[in-house]
């Protein structure tokens, strides 16, 4: 490996409907703050028509 790899996190997207308490969008700004803090240039955020809650919180981002 001549250089470091492209890290894309998943983690406001993959899975957090299926959790018993899913992040509220506060706790998505919170941890979508802390990946851009650590340096990630990509940053899935969330599935917009899959519910209002991910609509919104992605309508806030942009």
């Amino acid at each position: 490996i001549t250089q470091a790899p492209r890290w894309c996190a998943v983690d406001l997207r993959d899975g957090n409907q299926a959790l018993i308490d899913p992040m509220s969008p506060e706790r998505k700004r919170i941890m979508f703050d802390l990946l851009v803090k650590m340096g990630y240039k990509e940053i899935e955020v969330g599935f917009p028509s899959a519910s209002q809650t991910d609509f919104d919180f992605v309508r806030h981002l942009i």
